[in-house]
């Protein structure tokens, strides 16, 4: 018998919250006997969890990360100095890495599949891979299907075996859930609709009968990578470049038909939505998209046909593969010529720009001091503005404009701490004045309810001593062990909306005596689409006051405006095309370049008159602030606005009825 393969799977995922829906459906789906139980008979297989020291307790106490230690051993990896609070796609580039690199020499060999922990897998897929590991291709590459997560997770966790803490769902069975559920931007990128489409066709998708979906994939998730030199400093994301850097042969393979393998990918239905257009597919404009981005490798992916199917494949699937291919080389007629080169792809470097600025301000660290191992020493440089060690030509004619879009985006702040031409000025001071005005009166301790991704928890734990919590953690009651608060903040986009009331009701059970709960509400997109808060609350006003409203002194302020909206479209225009990516668009980025301080100085002006304007009623709305005060038995009970005219009022009254004043009483008039 010939030696086992050396594997190592590698997963990221840190935050209890998380790690708990990790353990729930993902992990159940690997535990699954055609998954890693089949692999870990084939293969010498180790298990690298790559996540924060605080999260590892969070690990132990799943019984479905006991099971999985029954089955091979499992090593933890910090990546506390890589995590923030921005830029998922970095922090998830690094720790990959970093579990690459953690065996040392041996990585040339070894096996590494990694797996994003919002992989849910089909019954049996392992099983195929193992047997695609004795192959000689470097790579083996795996489609991901789209999802919504909201419809599709109850289905899932009904498929979850309580006893052994497993989910096993045959490919068929979980293809035809995908499909009756499918993710809003897989539908913008299938070409055989013309109704709606996306700003970004990573990968292209042609209906070919009711049970069946063919693709193309430019971007595909790189399953298990074999490296043939020792992977260098990070220079790109994972899907631009581990393939080229650790496999220079390019040899790569495609598990590419669902019963072999499937692979399902749980996303938020609103998630990328902004990119989704009421618009014909055009050849001409994909193509043109798809040449700002796309290196050499992604092209060479795209050549090979996927197919997704729930049922026994369509007779005419021949000519619907022809039909794809045809489609996708009209595509291919309206691309550049040259690709992109993945080595800082400009994707990259803008994405750890941000990465730093993140780490910087949630560490109050020097950038230079938060270099982690797996980037490469020039990446000083890059975050300075610098120039790249690289000799390039067009990076150094390209330098000063690197320089000044990268101090632009320093000057302008993260939220709710931005530039006052950031459009989120005005909309981070409705939680900046709440914060003031609570400080004022002695608050030290504030409860911070919010999603995953706030803004807030930095900011905020600046000024006061701070426990934060998740939205769906509040509802499930796992707050047992918070204390009582003066004040509560809930942080909630529009997507959310429906919670609001639910929300408040549980947080009014951690409110002290007189205490304050405040709900800001964001409508984080409203660039992208014509949602308007104004006009929806309305509509939805059961779900956003709570049962207890009769309780509290209630206040709004809000922020907005038609002149906002239209000043955000012009910019987001604009930002879209600062970088050319082709030598024919620099015109089109100069012009946008020269733009933009434009609308950011208009943007100034505008936001500076809506904090003059105070609690003026908008009849277009971006973001919200709901106050909820507790009355007090010797308060009267109206608003802080009720209670001013009021006073007016009385005022008025005791200037018409002198006599009822002491003689020496005076009324100022003004």
């Amino acid at each position: 018998m010939g030696e086992k393969a050396k594997v190592k799977l590698i997963t990221v995922v840190w935050g209890a919250r998380y790690v708990h829906d990790f353990a729930r459906i993902s992990l159940p789906s690997y535990l699954a006997a055609g998954n890693l139980p089949s692999l870990a008979e084939e293969v010498d297989l180790e298990i690298l969890v790559m996540t924060t020291r605080a999260s590892r307790e969070a690990f132990e106490i799943e019984p479905a990360f006991r099971a999985l230690r029954s089955i091979c051993p499992v090593r933890f990896i910090d990546i506390d100095d890589l995590v923030t609070t921005g830029l998922y796609g970095v922090t998830l580039t690094m720790a990959y890495a970093r579990g690459i690199q953690s065996c040392g020499a041996s990585q040339v060999g070894t096996w590494f599949v990694l797996m994003n922990s919002d992989f849910v897998l089909a019954d049996g897929g392992l099983k195929t891979l193992a047997a695609r590991l004795r192959d000689d291709a470097g790579c083996i590459l795996a489609p991901s299907l789209r999802a919504r997560s909201e419809p599709v997770i109850s289905h899932l966790l009904d498929a979850v075996d309580p006893e052994r803490h497993t989910l096993v769902m045959r490919p068929r069975e979980m293809v035809a859930l995908a499909f009756a559920n499918l993710h809003p931007t897989v539908i913008g990128k299938t070409v055989t609709q013309d109704f709606l489409s996306c700003t970004t066709h990573n990968q292209i998708y042609w209906q070919a009968g009711a049970n069946t979906l063919l693709a193309r994939y430019h971007l595909i998730f790189m399953l298990a990578i074999r490296p043939e030199v020792e992977l260098p400093p990070v220079n790109s994301y994972c899907d631009y470049g581990f393939v080229p850097e650790l496999v220079p042969s390019g040899r790569f393979s495609i598990l590419d038909d669902s019963d072999d393998f499937f692979m399902l990918e749980l996303q938020p239905t609103g998630q990328e939505k902004e990119q989704l257009r009421l618009l014909p597919h055009d050849p001409a404009r994909i193509g043109d998209a798809l040449s700002e981005w796309t290196t050499q490798e992604h092209r060479r992916f795209a050549d090979v046909d996927v197919v997704f199917h729930s049922a026994d494949l369509p007779a005419d699937l021949p000519e619907q593969r022809a039909g794809l291919a045809a489609y996708v080389q009209q595509v291919r007629r309206h691309m550049a010529r040259k690709a992109v080169d993945h080595v800082d792809h400009f994707y990259w470097t803008s994405g750890v720009q941000i990465w730093f600025d993140c780490r910087e301000k949630e560490t109050n660290a020097a950038k230079e001091t938060l270099i982690p191992p797996e980037l490469p020493q020039h990446v000083t440089a890059l975050i300075s503005g610098g120039q790249s060690n690289r000799r390039d030509l067009g990076r150094t004619l390209s330098h000063p404009y690197r320089v000044l879009l990268n101090t632009a985006r320093h000057w302008r702040g993260q939220p709710p701490k931005v530039a006052v031409w950031h459009d989120l000025w005005a909309d981070g001071k409705l939680v900046l004045d709440w914060a003031a005005r609570i400080d004022g009166r002695g608050v030290e301790r504030l409860l911070l309810v919010h999603t995953g991704d706030s803004w807030l928890p930095g900011s905020l734990g600046q000024r006061f001593a701070l426990d934060a919590v998740e939205l769906d953690a509040l509802l499930e009651g796992e707050s047992a062990n918070l204390k009582r608060y003066e004040a509560v903040l809930i942080h909630v986009t529009r997507s959310e909306t429906l919670k609001v009331a639910e929300l408040i009701d549980a947080a009014d059970k951690l409110l002290a005596a007189g205490g304050t709960i405040a709900v800001h509400l964001e409508h984080t997109n409203y660039a992208h689409d014509f949602g308007n808060l104004s006009g929806e609350l309305p509509y939805y006003i059961e779900d956003v006051f709570p049962s207890t409203w009769m309780s509290y002194r209630i206040s709004m302020r809000m922020v907005g405006g038609r002149l906002k909206y239209l000043l955000r479209r012009i910019e987001v225009a604009c930002m879209r095309r600062l970088w050319p990516g082709r030598l024919r668009n620099v015109p089109v980025a100069l012009i946008a370049a020269a733009l933009w301080p434009v609308v950011a100085g208009c943007t100034a002006v505008n936001n500076l008159w809506l904090r003059k304007s105070g609690d003026k009623h908008r009849p277009y709305c971006t973001s919200l602030l709901l106050t909820f005060e507790e009355a007090s038995v010797t308060e009267p009970f109206a608003s802080p606005r009720e209670q001013e005219f009021q006073s007016k009022a009385e005022v008025a009254q005791d200037a018409e009825t002198p006599a009822r004043r002491p003689a020496d009483s005076t009324i100022d008039m003004s």
